[in-house]
């Protein structure tokens, strides 16, 4: 394996294990649940569309993933954030914590334990996650890239202000958000969308299957 780029972050900026991020005005998570809402990821929090999903994982020094508990309708689930660059996004290229089902990260290790390099920054393998589907009918495939993907420097200059720690709290702050907006508005399936129209079954599965 290469020499990882990746440089360790000092006890000045390594958040103590009880610490939470910096509260957020109320402006800046109603903006992250819009995005969230509409299928953008303009937060640090990105989430699998269906189609193909090109990504490069960008472990935090040895922790590669955070087990985090997504909450929808009274229903809990076991859901991992991982690091990682969206090869496709449009500039400028940003680190972001891919939220991942159990099913999505055995994939991804699976292809770990059998010999990808899918970690190492110069020399490792991106990823390519393939959704179909959706609801409960919704299926993943995951995929290594045939070459190695270098991942930006720029990407790697971006780990000292986004680590694995910070993406779970800011999930945990989005779902909390997320609960207050449909206590104080209802349920936004059983009513007509502020666009005139009712949500449909699919767009109900597909948001559910981001959440739960």
């Amino acid at each position: 394996m290469a020499t990882r780029r990746t440089r360790r972050k000092t006890a000045a900026e390594e958040p103590a294990a009880t610490e939470k991020a910096a509260p957020r005005d109320e402006m800046f998570w109603k903006k992250l649940l819009d995005g969230v809402q509409s299928g953008s990821n303009s937060g640090s929090i990105k989430f699998i569309k269906e189609g193909r999903t090109r990504l490069k994982l960008v472990p935090e020094d040895d922790a590669y993933f955070i087990e985090v508990t997504a909450k929808f309708r009274d229903k809990k689930r076991t859901k991992y954030l991982v690091l990682c660059w969206d090869v496709d996004a449009d500039a400028p290229q940003r680190l972001q914590a891919v939220l991942v089902s159990r099913s999505v990260l055995a994939s991804i290790l699976t292809l770990a334990a059998e010999g990808y390099e899918i970690f190492d920054p110069d020399e490792g393998h991106g990823i390519t996650i393939i959704r179909e589907g959706a609801g409960l009918n919704t299926e993943y495939n995951v995929l290594p890239s045939p070459r190695p993907v270098p991942t930006p420097d720029s990407v790697l200059d971006q780990q000292a202000s986004l680590s694995l720690m910070s993406a779970a709290d800011e999930f945990e702050q989005l779902q909390e958000t997320r609960a207050q907006a449909a206590a104080e508005g209802g349920d936004e399936e059983e009513k007509p969308a502020r666009r005139g129209r009712r949500r449909s079954r699919q767009e109900a599965e597909d948001d559910e299957e981001d959440w739960d």
